[in-house]
């Protein structure tokens, strides 16, 4: 989600529609925090369950906090090129709920209250040391994992998050990251696998199957949960960058549904991704009653053969 391309001052600054749309688009990132509890916990064996979900949900508080304070501003605030300037938006300095976010007298991020907006970033910097934690897990003690966090959200989240969303050298370059492949899930992937070479294998008892999960269901609704997530981000750029958001972002929340890979190719309108999606899902409709005749012709020749079992020998 690009949010540095700065406009005039008269420009838009709030909208209705735009408003409720980040609502929920907040709402579904925020959920993938507890999918991704279940998911993990699901995973573990029986006795690491509670330490992976609190592992997890531990951000929602300390992140939040951190991300009020002070992070925000590493992340979006006037940029000192390796990271955004602190005083900037410190305590939500110059954040308001009414207006949109301002910077350097100019608006920031148009379309949405800054409050908004900084709310619905920070659901992004609280799900992405979480997904760190499967990678060590069993392996972390609680203190040293609120340091390594706090220290981790400070020392590579922020600096990524600014050179790409917040008007860093990334993004005068042109780089572009619609949905957290570079700042989430780059930074989280590469900074597990450093992780886990420091603090080496993980202790297995002898017997011990790791591999096996403990509770398949919570694997499945955490996926569940977690599949919510293509859905949100794409058609926020798109509605960002033209004139009738609401209708371009629909759009691309349609079409993303059906491929991940429409979230990163963007620069086709949402219309040119939605007929050719249109017509594979007719495709998929039509296979999947021709499937249905299929099996309901088995059905029949099935109670056929059973008519003809019972009809008495003559």
């Amino acid at each position: 989600m690009q949010s540095h391309r700065v406009i005039e001052h008269s420009a838009m600054t709030v909208e209705d529609t735009n408003t409720a749309y980040i609502l929920v688009c907040l709402a579904l990132v925020q959920l993938m925090t507890p999918g991704l509890a279940f998911f993990y916990g699901g995973l573990v064996k029986e006795s690491s369950v509670l330490t992976m979900m609190m592992q997890v949900f531990v951000p929602m508080g300390v992140i939040s906090i951190l991300w009020y304070v002070v992070l925000f501003s590493l992340c979006f605030g006037e940029t000192l090129h390796f990271l955004g300037d602190p005083g900037t938006y410190i305590f939500a300095m110059n954040v308001n709920t009414n207006e949109a976010l301002v910077r350097e007298g100019e608006i920031f991020v148009d379309g949405i209250p800054g409050t908004l907006f900084m709310a619905y970033q920070g659901m992004f910097a609280v799900i992405t040391p979480a997904l760190m934690t499967g990678a060590f897990a069993n392996r972390f003690r609680f203190k040293p994992y609120v340091i390594f966090i706090v220290l981790w959200m400070i020392l590579v989240y922020a600096p990524f998050c600014h050179w790409v969303w917040g008007g860093g050298w990334m993004a005068e370059w042109g780089v572009w990251d619609f949905a957290g492949g570079i700042v989430v899930h780059i930074t989280a992937g590469f900074s597990a696998l450093a992780t886990i070479l420091i603090v080496g294998k993980r202790e297995v008892a002898e017997g011990e199957d790791l591999d096996e999960p403990h509770n398949i269901p919570f694997v499945a609704l955490g996926t569940a949960l977690l599949w919510w997530r293509p859905k949100d981000f794409a058609g926020l750029e798109r509605g960002w960058d033209q004139s009738d958001a609401t209708r371009e972002s629909t759009g691309w929340l349609l079409a993303s549904n059906q491929s991940a890979g429409l979230l990163h190719p963007t620069n086709q309108p949402a219309g040119g991704c939605l007929q050719p999606t249109n017509q594979l899902a007719g495709c998929v409709q039509t296979t999947n009653q021709l499937i249905g005749c299929l099996q309901a012709t088995e059905q029949l020749s099935g109670c056929l053969q059973k008519t003809k079992q019972l009809q008495p020998a003559t």
